[in-house]
């Protein structure tokens, strides 16, 4: 059924297929207060400053808020809207990576590698550092924060576990395919996640930071455990994290080294 309104002799309402168009004119807001109500009095459609806001619009189980020429603009399916053939212009949407968890861990007293020349071995102490109650879509960043010294070259990396069990090597940067890199060993020793710098001043200790990024969309995996390694690439000396070779009265100090685990909603 279809039918019209007019003033002054003018159409401006028709209903057509059980929808009602204004034609040939405009329908204006008061300037200030509700202008559109449900039975209940609350405001539908109100304005204040130039600025219209809807409160409390459903969108209809089928079809949805159409443009001029009746395709669908805004429609909805098992609670979710979707917007169809809107044009945003210049403005700019922005993806944000929420922080979704975090742990910090110290790593204290001081502690020395032993030979561990060409050997990858946990470092002393360091059993595993762990973050649980992640999401299932997520960015993980690892970073560790060491005290350390070596008069010689060190080099660092770190193995990760979703359950204290099944351990599997961090990914390595460039791999077989690189061009730069050790000569011996696997990937893992050829390309190290983090380095000691060399320091032949025995009473000195360099602060490094080894940093790793791994992205998973596994929703079992709600925990990673890690674990870092160090190594000497050419030398039987011992490494030392959180003080030094000659930690004696003169040049003893309290160091204390950090690793730091965030995961980022994906």
């Amino acid at each position: 059924m279809a039918g019209k309104i007019k003033l002054d002799g003018t159409q401006f309402l028709e209903k057509v297929n059980n929808e009602f168009k204004i034609t040939n004119s405009e329908l204006k807001l008061k300037s200030t207060g509700n202008t559109i109500v449900d039975s209940s009095g609350n405001a539908v459609v109100s304005e204040s400053g130039g600025n219209v806001t809807l409160g409390n619009v459903r969108l209809p189980s089928s079809g949805g808020i159409k443009d001029s020429a009746g395709n669908n603009v805004i429609t909805e399916s098992g609670g979710t809207a979707t917007l169809n053939n809107i044009s945003m212009g210049s403005s700019i949407i922005q993806r944000t990576r929420n922080l979704d968890t975090r742990s910090i861990k110290k790593i204290e007293g001081r502690y020395s590698s032993g030979n561990v020349n060409r050997n990858p071995s946990l470092m002393p102490s360091v059993t595993y550092h762990s973050l649980s109650g992640m999401c299932a879509n997520k960015n993980i960043i690892v970073r560790y924060y060491f005290y350390m010294q070596y008069a010689n070259h060190a080099a660092l990396h770190m193995d990760y576990s979703w359950d204290n069990s099944n351990w599997t090597y961090w990914p390595t940067g460039p791999g077989s395919g690189g061009t730069a890199g050790a000569t011996w060993g696997n990937d893992w020793n050829k390309y190290p996640l983090g380095g000691i710098d060399y320091q032949p001043d025995l009473n000195a200790r360099s602060y490094l930071i080894m940093t790793g990024y791994l992205e998973d969309a596994n929703p079992s995996n709600t925990t990673i455990y890690v674990r870092p390694y160090w190594w000497s690439e050419n030398n039987t000396g011992s490494i030392y994290l959180n003080g030094n070779q000659n930690n004696g009265v003169y040049h003893g100090m309290v160091l204390t080294s950090y690793c730091e685990i965030l995961c980022y909603q994906g």
